[in-house]
């Protein structure tokens, strides 16, 4: 465990990748979201640097490619090594842009979701909302879970990313 702000955090080793997917919706419909407010916060991070326009790369601490530009209602995370630099930036990003943070949680395609702030989740489309099947074809939106701090959010993270890795040692015995 590492420590974010006086909090344990935990940290993701390199054995899978994980997608993280940052969403904003109102009244039931994907947003967009200010492109120039994310790249504040994703540039403001120790650590983190600018490829190419929209998109930035985690190295000092984790390893994780996000995108955050283009005419896209998302932001990407690929997480290659979690580590409390990535959590405080999706923490945030969720946070400020007032997102919902979507993350696999098994093999199967199912996926969780997290919000900062009850509002995000209380905007989030039903299940009959077409960019669900973006997700998987057979998508049942999740209830979000509550993670008014970074503690939390790390939490819901790393259980689900724990979920991930045991799969994958699993596939290779």
């Amino acid at each position: 465990m590492t420590v974010v702000a006086g909090r344990a955090c935990a940290r993701y080793g390199y054995r899978v990748s994980f997608d993280i997917v940052l969403l904003r919706f109102d009244d039931g419909a994907a947003v967009a979201f200010d492109h120039n407010e994310a790249k504040r916060i994703v540039l403001a991070e120790k650590g983190v640097r600018e490829t190419e326009a929209g998109v930035a790369e985690v190295t000092a601490d984790g390893v994780a490619d996000i995108h955050f530009g283009g005419p896209s209602p998302e932001i990407m995370f690929f997480v290659y090594a979690g580590s409390p630099t990535v959590t405080e930036l999706v923490y945030e990003l969720a946070r400020v842009l007032q997102m919902v943070v979507f993350f696999p949680t098994s093999s199967d395609g199912g996926w969780g979701a997290a919000v900062i702030e009850e509002a995000a989740a209380e905007a989030m489309p039903d299940g009959s909302w077409s960019g669900w099947h973006d997700f998987a074809d057979d998508f049942r939106p999740p209830d979000a879970a509550l993670c008014p701090n970074v503690a939390d959010l790390d939490a819901v993270l790393g259980g689900a990313y724990g979920e991930w890795e045991d799969w994958a040692h699993r596939r290779g015995e």
